[in-house]
């Protein structure tokens, strides 16, 4: 079978833990047939029995931000899209830009010359962060660009300002 007609099989990484678990615990059972029970592929589950790590922990050095950095960035997506604010690739990969510059502005010395973000370096996070597939900017309806008028816009500035009243909100709280 030829690259172009392999078939790449898609599983989680919750269902390879559990081949993995159920192939340490019981003896009985082959790696093939574990494989095929719990849809992943033979050779990753033997790779893994034999100690090799994942692709992307493999990587995990060359990654342009670190776990716990494309999690902050994961964050205040979710934080701006909820606060009404319109998010686009291009914004993430602003929003990236200055995490990485911030790694360096507590240090004393000069901050290094960082390699921009490759060209498909948003996509590439979107897929590897499934949960803020649903955040990204569309285009505003007709109906919603039409209804907005200086009447409805004012509506609603009263009603924020009654529940920030009511509530004791801040400024620093919105």
């Amino acid at each position: 079978m030829d690259a172009s007609t392999r078939i790449k099989r898609v599983y989680s990484g919750a269902q390879l833990q559990a081949a993995l678990s159920d192939i340490t615990k019981n003896d009985v059972r082959s790696i093939r047939a574990t494989a095929a029970a719990y849809g992943v592929p033979e050779s990753t589950l033997r790779n893994r029995l034999t100690g090799h790590t994942s692709c992307s922990s493999a990587h995990k050095n060359r990654q342009n931000l670190s776990n716990a950095e494309e999690w902050t960035l994961v964050r205040w997506l979710s934080n701006l899209t909820r606060a009404g604010f319109p998010a686009s690739p291009a914004l993430l990969v602003e929003m990236a830009e200055e995490v990485r510059r911030s790694r360096f502005k507590l240090g004393d010395g000069p901050s290094p010359q960082l390699r921009p973000l490759g060209k498909h370096w948003s996509s590439k996070f979107r897929a590897r962060h499934p949960d803020i597939k649903g955040v990204w900017t569309r285009q505003i309806e007709r109906a919603r660009y039409d209804g907005i008028n200086s009447d409805t816009l004012s509506r609603w500035f009263d009603a924020m300002r009654a529940l920030m009243d009511e509530h004791h909100y801040g400024p620093s709280q919105m």
